[in-house]
C-alpha cells in the first residue's frame, strides 16, 4: 500500500503484496556482509528506511510493536553510521543493489511483511502511516 499522502518518488508504485527480491547483496551491517533476505529472515515485520531522519517513525513503531518488528536504515554507498547507537540497525548498501533494485530515488520507508512482501511504502517521515498500517495487521508487543 502506498501512503496516499506522499508522492511517488520511488520511480515505481509499490502495491500491497509486491515481493522484494532477497538477492540484494552487499549490505554491510554490524553483523558483516548480508543480503536483504538475511534482514527479513524470521516471523517479524521489517522496516527498511532508505535515507535519513526516519527516527520518529522507527522509534514509535519499535515502542509499540517491539520484538515483532526489526528496523534498518539503509545508507547509500560510502555512507557511515551517523551515531554509535544506530550501529545495530544500520546497513550500508555498499554496491547500491537495494536502491537500484527497488527503484528508490528519494528517501523512502518500506514495510516488509513477514512473508517478504511489501505492506507499505511511504515518504511521509511521521509515525502515522507506519502505526496505522501495523495497527491493521500486527499485534502490539505487550
Amino acid at each position: 500500500m502506498r501512503d496516499s499522502s506522499s508522492p511517488s518518488g520511488t520511480g515505481r508504485v509499490f502495491s500491497c503484496g509486491d515481493e522484494l527480491s532477497s538477492q540484494a547483496p552487499g549490505l554491510h551491517t554490524a553483523a558483516g556482509q548480508q543480503r536483504l533476505f538475511d534482514l527479513f529472515r524470521g516471523t517479524h515485520f521489517t522496516l527498511l528506511a532508505f535515507g535519513q531522519n526516519w527516527d520518529e517513525a522507527i522509534e514509535a513503531a519499535g515502542r509499540r510493536f517491539g520484538s515483532g518488528l526489526r528496523s534498518f536504515v539503509i545508507g547509500e554507498p560510502g555512507s557511515t553510521v551517523p551515531a554509535p547507537d544506530l550501529a545495530a540497525s544500520w546497513a550500508t548498501d555498499t554496491e547500491g543493489h537495494a536502491r537500484r533494485g527497488y527503484h528508490i530515488q528519494r528517501d523512502t520507508l518500506l514495510m516488509v511483511r513477514p512473508d517478504g512482501h511489501i505492506g507499505l511504502a511511504t515518504e511521509n517521515r511521521s509515525a502515522e502511516p507506519v502505526l496505522a498500517y501495523l495497527g491493521r495487521c500486527a499485534s502490539p508487543d505487550r
